[in-house]
């Protein structure tokens, strides 16, 4: 059994009211088709088009939210001999193209979270605010970060209508 099939099962036994759906676009770079551009996604959206049909009838909403940008582990940019602009990236080309892929599934609510991350296309390893780490690593948020922007999340899911 592979991963997508496990998670099928889970979801369909758990019957959860609002599944809500996060992968990493790095994966998009790194299709067995080694398709690039629109090719690529549309794959992406026919990938992910298949995986909400499975689950779709089983749950009370499927949401698809947009994941983090991948970019530079904080030591390696906040590190003696480093610089403030070590530890901002910018938004690749290919991380548009699956988001904007992941817009065209049916029968899910789409969240872009893309201003979690970045401002006019520079996205930062921390916040201003709070003075937070954004990111852990190259690409997982922080667990601080994250309760910064729940009431968000929860605003967005109440505005788009998959919470009361």
């Amino acid at each position: 059994m592979n991963d997508r099939n496990a998670v099928v099962d889970y979801v369909r036994q758990a019957k959860p009211a609002v599944p809500l759906m996060i992968e990493t676009y790095a994966w998009a770079t790194k299709l067995k088709s080694k398709a690039t551009g629109d090719a690529m996604a549309t794959e992406w959206t026919a990938a992910d088009q298949g995986l909400v049909d499975q689950v779709r009838d089983g749950v009370g909403h499927v949401v698809i939210v947009s994941p983090s940008i991948p970019g530079v582990a904080f030591l390696d940019c906040y590190r003696a001999g480093g610089s403030p602009s070590r530890c901002v990236t910018g938004i690749p080309t290919w991380w548009q193209q699956a988001q904007d892929a992941e817009r065209r599934v049916q029968g899910a609510t789409f969240l872009d979270t893309l201003h979690w991350y970045c401002v006019d296309g520079r996205c930062p390893i921390f916040t201003t605010d709070h003075d937070t780490v954004i990111k852990g690593d190259y690409l997982h948020p922080s667990v601080q970060y994250m309760r910064l922007v729940a009431e968000d999340l929860r605003y967005r899911l109440t505005a788009s209508g998959v919470l009361p």
